[in-house]
């Protein structure tokens, strides 16, 4: 009687969604958006115990330790939550408003920044004399250009009237880490889209080194952290993983 033999297919080709949120939290979790990397690395420290007992030496045992379990992810979408992460900082909202009379001075040939971003200008003027958008001067959502050929005196002081939108505004470097529950709703494609679910307990998130804005490509902007999964000493269940778990369904046959 032959033995039969089952080859069962367990590649992995990986898709899933991203989720976070503030270690220690109990709120609902955060999509991150598009990820387009997610890989967990295991650096182990060997000990390696000498044979001192006979002449020729060798390696009577060994120790393997987790030296560091890191996270690199690239991160594709730079909603407010991902910036603050990726700068190191924090955030706040600012609401939209009408913004009278900001004062200002005339340079011509070079931009005159505002305290807000612009989405239109009311009224721009020196004294009682009012200019014109389009000959005296240009609005873009950083601010004010006045060409040379404005009839606006250059470097004098006057006036600008105008709306700005709802916005966030993040300050860089006044967080410079943070811990984040993380959670990755996986499907792999190999194996009839089931489910593969990694847990990751509390991922220390330092800023990227590049926030790179201008790309010179067509390809989209990057966030790139390179983080580390630290011991949670919270969980002490039995056999429990302090670092991350990984829950595998079905099986291909």
């Amino acid at each position: 009687m032959s033995a039969t033999t089952t080859t069962k297919d367990e590649s992995y080709l990986g898709v899933g969604k991203v989720w976070a949120r503030l270690y220690g939290s109990t709120a609902a979790m955060r999509h991150v958006g598009n990820v387009s990397k997610l890989s967990i690395k295991q650096k182990l420290k060997t000990i390696d115990i000498k044979d001192y007992t006979k002449p020729g030496g060798g390696t009577r045992n060994k120790i393997e330790r987790i030296d560091s379990v890191t996270v690199d992810m690239t991160w594709l979408e730079f909603m407010t939550e991902n910036l603050v992460l990726a700068c190191g900082g924090t955030s706040s909202n600012v609401p939209s408003a009408t913004v009278a009379t900001e004062p200002i001075t005339f340079v011509k040939g070079g931009l005159i920044r505002l305290a807000h971003p612009i989405t239109s200008v009311t009224e721009v003027k020196t004294g009682t004399t009012t200019y014109t958008e389009g000959t005296d001067y240009t609005v873009s959502a950083g601010g004010l250009f006045i060409p040379d050929s404005s009839t606006i005196v250059d470097a004098t002081e006057g006036t600008v009237t105008y709306g700005h939108p709802t916005y966030d505004q993040v300050e860089a470097g006044t967080q410079m880490s943070t811990e984040l529950e993380m959670f990755f709703e996986g499907l792999n494609e190999a194996n009839s889209d089931t489910p593969m679910l990694v847990e990751l307990w509390r991922v220390h998130m330092p800023p990227v080194d590049e926030l790179a804005l201008l790309t010179g490509s067509d390809n989209p902007a990057e966030m790139s952290f390179s983080s580390e999964a630290l011991r949670d000493a919270t969980k002490t269940a039995a056999n429990a993983s302090q670092f991350y778990r990984v829950r595998k369904v079905g099986a291909a046959v």
